[in-house]
């Protein structure tokens, strides 16, 4: 063999021992989350006794990331890149809002001017491991009619969550605040339309 072919055999066996070395690790396993919201299997008549309601979403930029949300402090939030959200939690609670004002309360909906207007944001959705561990789910909307200012509302649950308990736990902790939250929102919006504000 020439001096020259084993110079270069040399050279490219370095070469590919570098680029090894450069070659990453292979990425963690991700686990993909659902939020068990109850489908709704049949809705109920519409009530003719109610003016209707328009329901829109504000954008919660934090929370639409596709991961779990974990607060470690008062200014210190980080997000759990090894457990994903299967369906944006927006997305989980926009849809089960629904089904709760529309079909289990039978509350109208429409598009037309004067209809009483919700603008409902996600403020606050994430797992809390200051002192006792802890699912915290926070909702407010903003009611108007028409151009007038509006009545502000908010919701909101915790949920314990047991010390060293899974992630499957903290997220089922996470679900049902949600729930909770999400009823409690649907109640005061129901009570805005009775009352006619």
């Amino acid at each position: 063999m020439k001096p020259c072919s084993l110079s270069l055999l040399l050279v490219a066996g370095l070469l590919s021992s570098c680029v090894s070395d450069l070659v990453p690790p292979p990425a963690p396993p991700v686990t993909w989350l659902d939020l068990a919201v109850e489908p709704l299997e049949a809705a109920v008549p519409l009530r003719t006794d109610v003016g209707a309601l328009r329901v829109e979403w504000e954008p919660a930029e934090a929370l639409l990331s596709d991961r779990l949300m974990v607060r470690r402090g008062p200014h210190e939030v980080e997000f759990d890149d090894g457990a994903r959200w299967l369906r944006s939690p927006v997305d989980v609670l926009e849809r089960a809002l629904e089904d709760e004002l529309h079909g289990r309360r039978g509350l109208p909906s429409s598009m037309a001017p004067g209809t009483l207007r919700v603008t409902c944001t996600l403020e606050r959705f994430e797992l809390d491991l200051q002192g006792a561990p802890a699912a915290r789910v926070g909702l407010r909307a903003e009611v108007h009619r028409g151009e007038a200012r509006g009545v502000l509302l908010s919701a909101g649950a915790d949920r314990a969550v047991p010390a060293g308990a899974s992630t499957q736990d903290a997220v089922a902790a996470l679900s049902e605040a949600l729930v909770d939250s999400l009823l409690e929102l649907a109640e005061q919006l129901q009570a805005q339309l009775v009352s006619g504000s």
